[in-house]
């Protein structure tokens, strides 16, 4: 079956898709889809593989574990889906298997099906340069996270682009010394996520600094700094919405920096989110800033701050300290720097693995699930 998941106008869908068949199958994107919660009930709860929020995202499950080719029709926001495409995208983690593997060199989830899908990505608006290489860099990161067989990437110009398409011009970076920053925790988990821990810990770095948290349309900040895991390679839908409402009234010219996670092993698969965080700064007439990416995430998930305290000042999270001086070194003196990815080299990338598929057996087997029923297929 050939899926085809768009959120066209449905006159525009008539014109522009094939029709619907036995093998060929529309799915509109639509508020309706609520965002993915970061429950990991669709891997460790009955019935596995299906996500448990009961809407429409449901259907998409089903669907998708029946498709052999995935078409995706989005409008562009900043080298990525619309809100509405990506909320969809976010439910269908299920899709794989909760366990580890190394794959093209970098830790992903072992495969559900036998069966290797192909990805097709069109692309729809106002596009910049930017935001199109970031859009081939986010198509091949999903083609490795779902073991595609392809994909592709096609772009169709149109008038109606987003709301603030052009991008707004930079007014001067925001200058010395910096004296309010926003902290946005972009987390579907709220204060129960690692974000928030990564904030704290940047807080504290951050002496002297009044620290404004939340959204404050019209609020007169040096400085923003966006925290938020990873979510299927890109910016959590429910974030990405905020950003696009946010988008006309940032105040121009001041800094944006990102403190991205992931429960991967690696940093660097942090970089496509950190490039679409960019992309809507420059569309905001915001400065950049600096970026980091922080792999094996749940480490910092599993252990207090009190605990952690001693493990960053040694051993093997001195990095990771490091790193975070740098970073709030660049929002003290309100600059920018390259941006940085953490990877640890303590656990072995096996053992972080060997640890994450023994979390989510435990938590199967808690719910009642046995190894064969978390394994099922849709």
């Amino acid at each position: 079956m050939h899926l085809i998941l768009h959120d066209l106008s449905p006159e525009q869908a008539r014109r522009h898709l094939p029709a619907q068949s036995e093998t060929v199958r529309w799915f509109d994107a639509a508020p309706s889809v609520k965002p993915c919660t970061g429950c990991y009930g669709c891997w460790t709860t009955a019935p596995a593989g299906e996500c448990v929020i009961p809407d429409r995202g449901q259907e998409f499950c089903h669907l998708l574990a029946q498709a052999g080719k995935l078409t995706i029709v989005s409008r562009c926001y900043y080298g990525g889906f619309s809100p509405d495409v990506k909320a969809v995208i976010d439910r269908h983690i299920g899709y794989m298997l909760p366990y580890f593997h190394a794959y093209e060199g970098e830790m992903h989830h072992v495969p559900r099906y036998e069966r290797r899908i192909e990805l097709a990505w069109h692309l729809y608006g106002d596009i910049s340069e930017a935001e199109r290489e970031t859009t081939r860099r986010y198509a091949a990161a999903n083609e490795r996270n779902f073991h595609a067989a392809s994909h592709t990437v096609a772009f169709y110009d149109c008038a109606s682009a987003t709301p603030g398409a052009e991008e707004r011009p930079h007014a001067a970076p925001a200058s010395p010394p910096v004296s309010r920053v926003a902290f946005i925790n972009g987390s579907p988990r709220g204060d129960s996520g690692v974000s928030t821990k990564l904030l704290k810990l940047l807080e504290a770095k951050l002496p002297g600094i009044e620290i404004v948290h939340g959204w404050r349309a019209g609020t007169a900040c040096d400085a923003f700094v966006f925290a938020f895991p990873l979510y299927v390679d890109g910016i959590p839908s429910n974030l990405l919405r905020e950003l696009a409402a946010h988008e006309n009234d940032m105040p121009p010219g001041a800094r944006v920096y990102a403190l991205v996670n992931n429960g991967f092993y690696e940093g660097t698969q942090n970089a496509t989110a950190i490039a679409i965080l960019r992309n809507w700064s420059a569309r905001a007439g915001l400065a950049w800033g600096q970026g980091l990416g922080v792999g094996a995430g749940e480490i910092l998930q599993q252990a207090s701050l009190m605990a952690m305290a001693p493990f960053v000042a040694r051993g093997s999270m001195k990095r990771f300290d490091r790193a975070m001086d740098t970073l709030a070194g660049h929002i003290l003196a309100g600059d920018g720097g390259e941006d940085l990815y953490h990877t640890p080299d303590m656990p072995p990338r096996w053992g972080y693995m060997l640890g994450g598929d023994l979390s989510f057996r435990l938590a199967g087997k808690k719910n009642g699930l046995s190894k064969r029923e978390m394994k099922r297929r849709l």
